[in-house]
């Protein structure tokens, strides 16, 4: 696998996902941190992505946690939910949280007020920041684009509960970036 992420979910669970046989593929833990389950395709992962795909999890709401994966084949980025205590097969079903664009880039993190926020690349080379509300709703936001002079990598989304701001890092040239947002009314300035 090219990735694999661990979160823990408010039950003390801890969840782990990776991309295997063209497929998202989870497990989760049987009491101990040290006991896991059989991995298994995550419910939602129904059809073959490509190769070069991965995949993220992230703890949010106070009782869930959320699978993000970009496939290449149907040009989605897309995203499941597993509420914390149901059955771990149990999962919503999926969200689109951005049809029609995908790549290898996502870097996911979660707000107190249980908002997700994922820092993703198009295949176009332009970077965005996909935010789902509470609700279910997802939000596309630019941060920068396929300009060579502003063509940022590899994601990094922070955020600061304190100051209200997201905080964005990224290279570009074999440097590290910063960009900022209010969280209150997100936009990105042009440029590096």
């Amino acid at each position: 696998t090219e990735t694999a992420t661990i979160e823990k979910d408010s039950t003390g669970r801890l969840w782990a996902v990776w991309k295997q046989s063209l497929r998202v593929y989870y497990s989760y833990t049987l009491g101990a941190d040290t006991l896991w389950s059989v991995p298994a395709p995550l419910p939602g992962s129904t059809s073959d992505f490509d190769p070069d795909d991965i995949c993220a999890i992230q703890r949010f709401g106070g009782n869930k946690i959320g699978v993000l994966w970009n496939d290449n084949v149907q040009a989605n980025f897309l995203f499941a939910v597993h509420v914390d205590g149901q059955a771990p097969t149990t999962w919503l079903p999926n969200e689109i949280a951005w049809p029609g664009q995908s790549d290898d880039h996502m870097n996911l993190a979660a707000g107190s007020g249980g908002r997700v926020y994922a820092a993703v690349k198009n295949d176009n080379e332009d970077m965005y920041l996909l935010v789902r509300s509470t609700a279910g709703v997802w939000t596309q936001f630019i941060i920068s684009d396929t300009d060579p002079a502003n063509r940022l990598s590899r994601p990094i989304v922070l955020l600061n509960e304190v100051d209200q701001t997201i905080l964005l890092y990224a290279s570009f040239g074999g440097a590290i970036f910063q960009k900022t947002s209010p969280m209150n009314a997100i936009s990105f300035v042009p440029g590096l």
